[in-house]
């Protein structure tokens, strides 16, 4: 009975190290992980750690010192006829200046060299008065000599222009009346026996008189 003992204390003790060593044996293959933080709760389970990358050594790359570069030893082919900035010296900026086109006196060329006789469309030395006048003339039906002739002068003046096409359109009759004053001119000029180019006056001259 005692010899029956001491074998199951033995085989107890036995399974016992046997336990003992597998559970070692475990610890050693999977090491207790550190704490990322520590200081909080372990609730939800500690996050995983990613371990850290070696940032690769730029030093050397770094210490490679470029070869300078001379813009005059280059090689580089160019058009001659290509347009490049050159810097003026400042004892020459006189002569280069002085070779600049005069503005003002091609402005004053040009109005000298443009036709007198082109008015745009415009009339001549012809105020508003005179035109305000003219249309109440042309307005009433019978005129006296000095207005008559006061119209006549007005509307020659505006003849040919858009002033003279607008008092038209403007008066009812006012094309009918403007060649009855026109044709009393000729009719004057014929009883006096002046012709139209015997007169000196040559503002008043009318090509239509030849027509």
């Amino acid at each position: 009975m005692e010899l029956l003992i001491l074998i199951c204390l033995l085989l107890i003790i036995f399974l016992l190290l046997q336990e003992k060593i597998v559970i070692k044996k475990r610890s050693d293959q999977n090491p207790i992980r550190e704490k990322v933080n520590p200081h909080l709760p372990d609730i939800m389970g500690q996050p995983k750690s990613i371990p850290r990358l070696q940032v690769p050594n730029t030093a050397n790359e770094s210490q490679v010192e470029e070869p300078e570069i001379d813009p005059d030893t280059l090689d580089i082919e160019y058009d001659e006829n290509e347009i490049v900035g050159i810097q003026i010296p400042e004892d020459e900026l006189d002569e280069v200046f002085s070779n600049m086109p005069d503005f003002e006196n091609e402005e004053e060329d040009w109005e000298l060299s443009a036709d007198p006789d082109d008015d745009f469309g415009f009339a001549q030395g012809v105020t508003f008065d005179e035109l305000a006048n003219v249309k109440n003339l042309l307005r009433k039906e019978k005129l006296e000599q000095s207005q008559k002739l006061e119209a006549i002068e007005i509307v020659q003046k505006i003849q040919g222009t858009e002033l003279f096409y607008l008092l038209e359109n403007s008066i009812e009759g006012a094309s009918r009346k403007i060649a009855q004053l026109l044709d009393s001119t000729l009719d004057g000029s014929a009883d006096s026996g002046i012709t139209p180019m015997q007169k000196d006056d040559l503002s008043d001259f009318d090509i239509g008189a030849f027509v």
